[in-house]
């Protein structure tokens, strides 16, 4: 039995640090409620030891679009996230879900986009429990 990963579920993940400060302005739920991403304090700052702005290199290598190359082999992709999220920009989904469409075919993934919804704990989970549990029996069985 093949030990690689079949399947990921991925909730409202962090792609591309450098545009989420934008990404989230331009969101009109967002308005009045965005934390600045770029500030020495911020999560994805402290997560690279640095202000976002000030280490694009560590950004880069921190953005899973960087290591989607043609040809290598990929799990199938369910990306979920809220359109009303103001801590992680949802348009991060859909560029993460475009790049992996574009590298591995229509079948690589799925994005569903829940309108109203925010981040943990305002999203709705139960919106991903049918496409999740479909994507997992298709994958690797109903175990």
């Amino acid at each position: 039995m093949s030990s690689s990963v079949k399947a990921a579920i991925v909730l409202y993940p962090d792609i591309n640090l450098l545009a989420e400060q934008k990404w989230l302005s331009e969101n009109p739920a967002c308005a009045g409620k965005v934390v600045n991403h770029n500030l020495p304090d911020s999560p994805a700052s402290k997560y690279l030891g640095a202000p976002i702005q000030t280490v694009p290199s560590l950004a880069k290598a921190a953005d899973p679009i960087t290591y989607l190359t043609p040809g290598r082999q990929l799990p199938k992709f369910l990306i979920a996230h809220g359109k009303d999220d103001c801590t992680v920009p949802y348009q991060g989904s859909v560029a993460f879900y475009d790049a992996l469409v574009r590298v591995g075919g229509p079948a690589a993934a799925q994005l569903i986009i829940e309108p109203r919804a925010g981040h943990y704990p305002n999203f709705n989970y139960t919106a991903i429990k049918a496409p999740a549990t479909k994507l997992l029996r298709e994958t690797i069985g109903s175990g």
